[in-house]
């Protein structure tokens, strides 16, 4: 499968979050979508206390010819820079090596969610 490269538009860093939540782990879950948490994580010794958690996110908007799209790529950033976790700091650097043209996307002209950095 060819790559193309596409271009940077902005990205945005959203910081980690986390939710008390009180109710059953079926709710616990349901809650998570409503509010677009990641997962629902018990807390104490089965009292109905859980913990909502939402991770942290590297949202990157990027166009190929007259379409464009966003990703999350945290994870890619982690991979990319050899780090263990998303921070601000983090999403700043690759930001800037976006811009500047040292880090490219490159994706799947048929699915620009199929990409990688170089």
């Amino acid at each position: 499968m060819e790559r193309t490269k596409c271009n940077f538009v902005k990205l945005g860093y959203q910081a980690p979050d986390s939710l008390d939540f009180y109710g059953t782990m079926n709710a616990a879950e349901k809650a998570c979508k409503k509010y677009g948490y990641d997962f629902a994580k018990p807390k104490g010794n089965g009292n109905g206390n859980y913990m909502l958690t939402r991770l942290a996110r590297i949202l990157v908007v990027y166009t190929l010819g007259n379409v464009a799209t966003a990703n999350n790529m945290a994870e890619s950033a982690i991979v990319h820079y050899g780090k263990k976790r998303v921070t601000e700091k983090l999403s700043y650097k690759f930001e800037q090596d976006l811009e500047k043209g040292k880090v490219n996307i490159y994706a799947d002209p048929d699915d620009l969610s199929d990409y990688e950095l170089r």
